[in-house]
């Protein structure tokens, strides 16, 4: 659930931009945000044509760099994913495969919907997600993906300028 809520949390405002900010720079240039975060993986993406690739990048590396983590969008996101858990145990399909993962892995995460549990998303405070952006984003093993119509070069500067206050590890 820790995760859940920061990847929603992030796409609320940093450290520079407030949520409307955000939404409203990106669709500017004709791009959207999206979000994914599942067992073992998490993630923030953006859309947005080739030509305006320097600006969509800025604008994502604002999000994954600096997310303001506002305890009042916390609580907001807080409450979208207990609904959400709400929501996915009265679901006659969903819940006996969710039970069944349960069973299946035990006390391993695997065992918990990636929404999280009911204590562990009241548990989560802003210093508790700083604290876990830090580990995972800024210091963990991230990968970025681009699709352009670019030359990979000038797509990679354009990363390692987007993205560099992150920890960048030589590919094995």
């Amino acid at each position: 659930g820790r995760t859940t809520l920061m990847v929603r949390t992030a796409l609320q405002g940093t450290a520079t931009r407030t949520s409307a900010q955000l939404a409203e720079d990106l669709e500017s240039v004709g791009g959207a945000f999206g979000h994914a975060v599942g067992g073992d993986t998490f993630g923030w993406s953006v859309s947005a044509p080739s030509t305006v690739l320097p600006a969509a990048l800025a604008i994502l590396a604002d999000v994954v760099q600096a997310p303001a983590f506002d305890a009042a969008m916390l609580e907001t996101e807080r409450r979208v994913a207990l609904a959400a858990l709400a929501q996915l145990r009265d679901d006659m399909h969903r819940q006996p495969l969710r039970l069944a993962q349960h069973r299946a892995f035990g006390e391993h995460p695997y065992a918990r919907p990636s929404l999280g549990t009911e204590a562990g998303l009241a548990a989560v405070d802003p210093a508790a997600l700083r604290r876990w952006h830090e580990r995972l984003v800024r210091e963990g093993d991230g990968v970025i993906v681009v699709v352009a119509d670019m030359a990979p070069d000038e797509v990679a500067a354009l990363v390692r300028g987007a993205f560099r206050s992150l920890a960048w590890h030589a590919a094995a």
